[in-house]
C-alpha cells in the first residue's frame, strides 16, 4: 500500500487568496485544531484533536515548519500512534489555482488507519472546494 497521500485539483476562475481563504476556513481542516486557528507562521505549535471512526478522539501536536501566505503550509503531526507531515501549496496559472495536498511521512504503530483517516478527510475537502 502507497503510504503517502497525494492530491491535486485545479480550481477555474479563481484567484489563490480566495481558494487559500476557503481552504484555512474549512471545516475539514479547521476541526483538526483544538482551538480555531486562521492564521499560521513558522514556528507555530499547538494542539490537534479530532475524531476518528465516530467515537475515538485522536489527539496531537502540531509545529508549523514553514508557511508563506497564500503559498504553502508545511504542518509536523506528531501523536503517540502516528507522526506525519502535512504540505499543502498552491499555484495561480492562466485556469484557475492549482491547489496540492502531500500528507506524507506517515510512521508509528497505527500508520495505515491514520493515513486512511486523512485520505477521506482531504477528499471530501477537495470535493467541497471545488462546489463553492
Amino acid at each position: 500500500m502507497h503510504e503517502n497521500i497525494y492530491l491535486e485539483q485545479t480550481l477555474l476562475n479563481e484567484d489563490k487568496k480566495s481558494v487559500w481563504n476557503r481552504f484555512i476556513n474549512a471545516k475539514e481542516f479547521q476541526s483538526l485544531f483544538a482551538e480555531e486557528k486562521k492564521e499560521f507562521k513558522q514556528g507555530d505549535t499547538g494542539l490537534l484533536t479530532w475524531t476518528r471512526l465516530l467515537f475515538f478522539k485522536v489527539s496531537a501536536t502540531y509545529e508549523v515548519e514553514s508557511y508563506q501566505e497564500c503559498m504553502n503550509l508545511l504542518i509536523k503531526i506528531s501523536s503517540p500512534k502516528c507522526s506525519s507531515l502535512l504540505l499543502i501549496t498552491m499555484e495561480e496559472n492562466r485556469d484557475g489555482v492549482l491547489l496540492r495536498m502531500d500528507h506524507r511521512s506517515f510512521f508509528g504503530p497505527q500508520k495505515t488507519e491514520y493515513r486512511t483517516s486523512f485520505l477521506k478527510r482531504w477528499e471530501k475537502l477537495l470535493k467541497n472546494l471545488s462546489h463553492k
